[in-house]
């Protein structure tokens, strides 16, 4: 506990609420499309992504502080990309069976230490570099918005260069306040139409098949090692954490 309180910052506080703000809001609508193109009802998408969010909160807190690293859980953003188009026709109890199958491979390319060894042998330098190329698309559409809402952008723009000189700590919240203040302001953000109303958890029992498992579950697999694990491994690197890849097979074998 006294490590907790040690460790507790105004900046820990920030990124605590922007990094699953900016999650969410960025690619939770790839989850409803995704669950959409399965079929589902908007009470089952609903109760779709709040299993994620439950999951990825309560496995994020309980992991970080065990390994007294930042871990933050996350969906697979070209993961959800991908299920948009492949989900179609797909009865969904075959669908989570595929993602099931998926879990499973990640797992098992976790336990036996292989993604790890991997990892351990691509330089940080090469590893940021292909960070950079996933995320520079990002960058260049933020350049591209600027013609199309210049005041919103423009100002959030400048809110970040004033947060990096001023307070570089809150940087991002800075900007995320700018641009809420700006949106309100010129009528883009509308919030009178939402409604808040709990989550209803719904349970699928899985189903399995070969041609699902193929076309889902592998293809899930790949995307989400090359494009999601892989760079949020390098982001730990860059950022000095050493964080262990396979802990359960060090663990294993020294017992």
């Amino acid at each position: 506990m006294q490590t907790l309180r040690r460790d507790a910052s105004l900046s820990a506080f920030i990124a605590g609420i922007i990094l699953p703000l900016i999650g969410i809001s960025s690619s939770a609508v790839l989850v409803f499309q995704a669950a959409t193109s399965a079929g589902l009802s908007p009470e089952q998408a609903g109760s779709w992504l709040g299993s994620l969010c439950l999951a990825m909160g309560l496995l994020g807190t309980v992991l970080s502080v065990y390994y007294r690293t930042p871990i933050l859980l996350a969906w697979s953003t070209a993961g959800s990309a991908l299920l948009v188009t492949s989900l179609p026709g797909i009865p969904v109890s075959e669908a989570i069976g595929a993602f099931l199958f998926s879990g499973f491979l990640i797992f098992l390319l976790g336990i036996t230490g292989i993604f790890e060894r991997i990892m351990d042998r691509i330089p940080v330098a090469f590893a940021a570099a292909l960070l950079g190329g996933v995320l520079l698309h990002f960058s260049l559409d933020a350049v591209s918005s600027l013609t199309a809402q210049p005041q919103l952008v423009g100002g959030m723009c400048v809110a970040y260069l004033g947060g990096r000189r001023f307070f570089p700590r809150s940087t991002m919240m800075g900007v995320l306040i700018t641009g809420s203040i700006l949106s309100t302001s010129m009528h883009l953000l509308r919030v009178d139409s939402i409604s808040l109303a709990w989550t209803h958890l719904y349970f699928t029992a899985p189903t399995f098949s070969v041609s699902s498992l193929l076309s889902i579950g592998i293809p899930l697999f790949i995307v989400t090692m090359a494009s999601q694990n892989l760079t949020g491994i390098t982001v730990m690197r860059v950022n000095g954490y050493r964080t262990r890849i396979s802990p359960m097979r060090m663990e294993r074998s020294r017992a």
